[in-house]
């Protein structure tokens, strides 16, 4: 995609472990799918939504407990990955009244939220995600593009591009999640609108699949592209593997 999309679709993800930048590094599974649609044409946000997934093991950490307020018995009676993935999907799709030539695409925080919980997750429990999870933008990387002069990617989060954009704290959303996604929409107001005009356009892309082969010990290794894996079990076939990666560019 070169030509920049209709609508950006913000999506935040929460597991029932670790959030913020160690969000998916303990592999606890997802539990709360946030997102909130952006009209890049008119410059307006819709509506929050959200939806409650049920993991397979109902263990919060003490950490995500605090964080966001949810408790596993309120778990307990929500849809599992597949079923809230549908909701997802019909959801954007109702409320962008998607025809022929509608475009839209994934927009989060950073890359964890996509490569290393939704990917690796629905690998694990053979769901097929919708086609719109391969593409995405990163914010923190658009929005570097668009202010230059910003902290380094690695520090950027919301709440540093808010700071960079001199955005006075009167949201009423205070919640965990939520208020992520409001200020990401706000964001990206800002971003397209004057003095920036940034334009979304080229996301990043996720592969559907891996391509196995080999290199030669003199060939260059490029850091960006390929991994070297040690420790691995004997018994590992190739499409171990790559499930073990997806989600991955390698």
């Amino acid at each position: 995609m070169t030509a920049s999309p209709d609508y950006l679709v913000v999506l935040f993800g929460i597991t029932a472990g670790a959030t913020g930048a160690k969000l998916g590094s303990d592999e606890k599974e997802l539990i709360l799918l946030l997102w909130k649609v952006v009209d890049l044409a008119n410059k307006k946000v819709g509506q929050l939504h959200e939806v409650l997934v049920r993991p397979d093991q109902l263990e919060l950490t003490e950490d995500c407990k605090e964080e966001t307020k949810i408790d596993a018995e309120s778990l307990a009676s929500a849809p599992q990955l597949d079923q809230a993935l549908r909701q997802f999907n019909q959801s954007v799709s109702n409320e962008l009244n998607i025809g022929v030539g509608t475009s839209f695409c994934l927009c989060t925080d950073g890359q964890l939220h996509v490569r290393q919980i939704l990917h690796p997750e629905a690998s694990k429990k053979n769901v097929l995600l919708p086609e719109c999870f391969y593409s995405f933008f990163d914010l923190r990387k658009e929005f570097k593009k668009c202010c230059p002069g910003s902290p380094d990617i690695d520090k950027l989060d919301v709440a540093a591009m808010t700071e960079c954009l001199n955005f006075e704290k009167t949201s009423s959303v205070s919640r965990y999640g939520a208020s992520q996604v409001e200020d990401m929409g706000n964001i990206i107001l800002a971003m397209i609108s004057e003095p920036y005009n940034h334009r979304f356009s080229d996301p990043e892309r996720v592969n559907y699949k891996f391509e196995s082969g080999t290199c030669s010990k003199m060939e260059l290794i490029d850091d960006n592209t390929i991994v070297r894996a040690r420790g691995l079990p004997w018994q590992s076939s190739d499409q171990d593997i790559a499930r073990f990666f997806k989600g991955l560019n390698i």
